[in-house]
């Protein structure tokens, strides 16, 4: 077993990387982003029917991507995948700021949804199992738990900063 100068097993910092990517990546585009709604509707006069149809296409773009992601980064170089799929949903959530339109919404939704399962999800699911046996399990659930305890913690920030800066401002930050 590989472990660092204090005999601490590498697999559990795997674990604690792929918390902090649940944590701050994934539960802000997925968990908190219906923080958005009511000041992103008032503002562009669009139904919160619409805006949650917007939002519900990132989860297309999930869907869709993740068989092929799943065959990337199971073949490909998985930190060059992962990287590139941070920065693109990290820009496509800041580039939410400049929407005026549902339509918008859609399209940068759908983009963030396949970057999404390029980060998250799956390549944690799969290091893991490349670290883990015994202790899988446990190691899974301590990763994904960052997206709940992310939720959490983070939907008091957010929300302080859309009433603090506006919307547009809080989706750059």
């Amino acid at each position: 077993m590989a472990q660092d100068s204090n005999g601490i097993f590498y697999g559990w910092y795997v674990v604690l990387c792929g918390f902090f990517i649940m944590f701050a990546g994934f539960s802000i585009i997925n968990s908190l982003h219906s923080l958005f709604m009511v000041p992103v509707t008032e503002d562009l006069g669009i139904s919160r029917t619409t805006f949650s149809i917007a939002l519900s296409i990132a989860g297309l773009g999930v869907a869709v991507a993740s068989p092929i992601m799943g065959k990337l980064l199971a073949k490909g170089n998985m930190k060059w995948i992962m990287s590139i799929c941070v920065v693109m949903a990290g820009a496509g959530f800041m580039s939410y700021s400049l929407a005026n339109s549902a339509v918008y919404f859609c399209i940068i939704g759908f983009v963030i949804g396949i970057c999404v399962a390029g980060f998250s999800n799956i390549p944690i699911s799969i290091m893991l199992t490349n670290w883990f046996y015994e202790k899988k399990g446990k190691a899974m659930g301590l990763a994904f738990a960052g997206s709940g305890i992310g939720a959490a913690v983070l939907s008091p920030i957010i929300t302080k900063l859309i009433s603090n800066y506006g919307w547009r401002t809080a989706y750059v930050i």
